[in-house]
């Protein structure tokens, strides 16, 4: 979910670079309603150390982060399921449907897929927005 790396000289550092996952993490937070993605609360890492501590350099960066990306983050997102609809859902269904047949089990089509995660989007950035200025 992120990394972490030093650049040393002899005994001295020189760069810093930390790197994670988003707020709008849709990953590990997939169909988890009402709460941050597991990057903000669990003590693995450093994220959740960084979300709590006094100094809000780190959060106020990253609530930067979302504003500047969330006028075209839903776009963005649409645009690459209606991708997947048009040019790989006839495919993608044939080869399920081939699976279900070979194994005797069901499944539901890239169109009924992608109208869950339209509407599990649609929820999800409703809540980040009511909810990001807490963070």
């Amino acid at each position: 979910f992120g990394h972490f790396s030093l650049s040393r000289s002899g005994d001295f550092l020189l760069a810093l670079t930390l790197v994670m996952s988003t707020p709008w993490d849709f990953d590990s937070n997939y169909q988890m309603k009402n709460t941050w993605s597991r990057v903000h609360n669990v003590n693995r890492i450093y994220s959740a150390l960084l979300f709590s501590n006094e100094n809000t350099a780190f959060k106020d960066s990253y609530k930067e982060q979302y504003n500047a990306i969330k006028n075209s983050l839903w776009r963005d997102l649409s645009i690459k399921m209606e991708e997947l609809n048009t040019f790989q859902s006839k495919d993608i269904n044939l080869a399920r449907k081939c699976d279900s047949l070979l194994y005797n089990t069901s499944y539901s089509s890239v169109e009924d897929n992608i109208t869950t995660a339209e509407n599990w989007f649609t929820e999800r950035i409703t809540w980040l927005e009511e909810n990001i200025d807490d963070l």
